[in-house]
């Protein structure tokens, strides 16, 4: 298969649903307020067993990629490192492959990933990847759905004109590197494979895409909606605990903060779905280099987290990422910066209702320019290049869109350490047009001298 389309940086995704915050819908009330997004009537996973071919080289890949041979299997969610294929590296500075940004040689592993799963749709069906590592191609029933790139957000494509009512098959091409490699050097171990939960979501034909919580300190509410179709005007109740409140606004909010996470409720109920969201007030101000929260002096004590099992890799149950949380609890810690990428979209909850203060980092570090270009600013490289431009922002969009309702999110990172340049003005430019709260988007990123 010819992929040389897909390796350039303006060209992020096809097909791909714009970015929106992470929600399940429910179909009853109670539902929603009371379980997990695992338990919707309206979520459907495809974690498990899949069929796996591994090509040692892209141009094995058949035009046609149904035509590859699935006889071994592979869990999904894993790294396929862990699943003894591939080659498994380590590196801090270094790219792991010949620096030819954009295009990467023919020698570029990909896995094929096939699914029969059978399905009845109702409305518009969704299919979202937490997590795929490098560039996928996405197909389903023998017709081409779409591609997607960045590693550790999150990729969601519409299916409704390619599922049918009984057996499907799903394939997923995923390639080990792509131009999105040139943008995701971060210092640690590599690994790839869809190495975070794919599921389904079954939709109303008209329904709420996205919404964006502002909830100021004085207990004033608001709530920004994007809809698909014509939709009624969502119903938004107010809980405080089991309470139903009435109106937008919160008399007397106790305040969140790391040391009393406290949090209410909020569920929107739009045509035959309901959606609940926990919420908190929280103020967030710097003053003479004094860190702030609720207007008093807050101390961090922080720490980097990588999403990171000894025999897993990338992959994290919840467990694993609650007993990590509250071992930082235990030790006193109260801050936490994910390092270098957003975590999966459950672990910011998780941090909302335990109590940290979080620096959510975009899916982006350059840092081995540094080796290309020694002794010379290698801004002009990736992030002072215009080409890739719509590489960073999209990156930088996604990262916030999916978390933008997590009160536990006090900072929004550019990035790690890529040379700071004009696109990362870009970025923050494309915040503040989304009206993010931009005094706390900061650039963690290293100049080379």
């Amino acid at each position: 298969m010819d992929l040389s389309r897909f390796f350039t940086p303006k060209n992020t995704c096809e097909n791909r649903e714009a970015a929106r915050a992470y929600f399940v819908p429910f179909s009853s009330a109670y539902a929603a307020i009371t379980k997990e997004k695992s338990e919707s009537d309206r979520y459907f996973s495809l974690d498990g067993v899949w069929n796996f071919h591994y090509f040692e080289t892209s141009p094995e890949l058949p035009d046609d990629p149904y035509e590859s041979d699935c006889d071994s299997t592979i869990p999904v969610p894993a790294c396929w490192q862990n699943e003894g294929y591939g080659q498994l590296w380590y590196t801090n500075i270094k790219y792991q492959i010949p620096y030819l940004a954009p295009t990467v040689s023919l020698d570029d592993p990909v896995g094929v990933y096939k699914k029969k799963f059978c399905f009845t749709p109702r409305g518009r069906t969704y299919i979202m990847f937490d997590g795929v590592n490098s560039m996928f191609l996405v197909y389903l029933n023998g017709e081409y759905v779409g591609m997607s790139k960045g590693a550790h957000l999150s990729h969601e494509f519409e299916l409704t004109k390619f599922i049918k009512d009984g057996e499907n098959e799903l394939l997923v091409a995923v390639m080990t590197y792509s131009d999105a490699t040139y943008v995701e050097d971060q210092d640690f171990l590599r690994y790839n494979g869809i190495f975070r939960s794919v599921y389904l979501i079954s939709r109303d034909e008209n329904h709420i895409r996205d919404f964006f919580i502002h909830a100021s300190a004085d207990g004033n509410v608001k709530v920004d909606f994007d809809f698909v179709g014509e939709c009624e005007t969502p119903k938004v109740t107010l809980f405080d605990g089991d309470k139903a409140l009435d109106g937008m606004k919160v008399p007397s909010p106790r305040l969140w903060n790391a040391e009393t996470p406290y949090l209410y409720g909020m569920l929107i109920e739009c045509g035959n779905e309901k959606i609940y969201k926990k919420f908190g007030f929280c103020d967030v101000s710097t003053s003479d280099g004094v860190f702030k929260v609720n207007g008093q002096p807050v101390k961090i004590k922080g720490v980097n987290h990588h999403d990171t099992n000894p025999k897993t890799g990338w992959t994290m149950t919840k467990d694993e990422f609650y007993n990590d949380l509250l071992l930082m609890k235990q030790n006193n810690i109260n801050a936490i910066r994910f390092s270098h990428y957003p975590p999966p979209p459950f672990a910011l909850e998780m941090c909302d209702e335990l109590g940290f203060y979080v620096v959510d980092e975009c899916d982006l570090e350059t840092h081995g320019q540094e080796r290309v270009f020694p002794g010379v600013d290698p801004y002009f490289a990736l992030s002072g290049n215009p080409d890739w431009e719509a590489a960073y922002v999209d990156r930088m969009t996604r990262t916030f869109e999916r978390d933008k309702n997590s009160v536990s999110v006090v900072m929004w990172s550019l990035g790690n350490e890529s040379c700071f340049g004009e696109n990362h003005r870009k970025m923050r430019a494309k915040m503040a047009a989304k009206n993010a709260p931009t005094e706390h988007i900061k650039g963690i990123v290293r100049r080379v001298e």
